[in-house]
């Protein structure tokens, strides 16, 4: 098999591992090495020129990318960001309460009965159920 089929595979398939184990763009930085060398390696340019140039690449990406694209840092949560707040309840499931917050699906209970669509405020939290009031 050619070096370049193979330096093209390996570059691919570095991208893909990207997907299911994720480097913060290491392995896309890698597989952009790897496609930099099978180009050269097309055009016949000495592997002595290829390894710095395709690891540079690569370094590049890599810098380029974790700039542009910044993981998400999280949303620090405490009960005080959540409490007070509104949202609408989405599905009853077997008595269980779903309601929508911000744009998270949380499990709530409440004293008085809801019915999917109805607007509700937050009046506390206790472990991961929200307490709810129909508004």
């Amino acid at each position: 098999m050619d070096w370049v089929y193979i330096l093209t595979i390996a570059g691919i398939l570095s991208m893909i591992l990207e997907i299911f184990i994720p480097l913060h763009f290491g392995f896309i930085g890698i597989g952009m090495g790897f496609l930099s060398a099978a180009l050269m390696t097309y055009l016949g340019i000495s592997p002595w020129i290829q390894v710095p140039i395709a690891t540079a690449i690569g370094l590049i990406t890599i810098y380029i990318l974790r700039k542009l694209i910044k993981p998400d840092e999280g949303v620090e949560f405490t009960p005080e960001t959540i409490v007070g707040k509104t949202g609408y309840v989405k599905k009853i499931i077997n008595g269980k309460v779903v309601v929508v917050v911000d744009g998270e699906e949380w499990m709530a209970y409440n004293d008085s009965l809801v019915q999917p669509g109805d607007k509700v405020k937050v009046v506390g939290i206790e472990g991961v159920h929200l307490k709810i009031k129909k508004t």
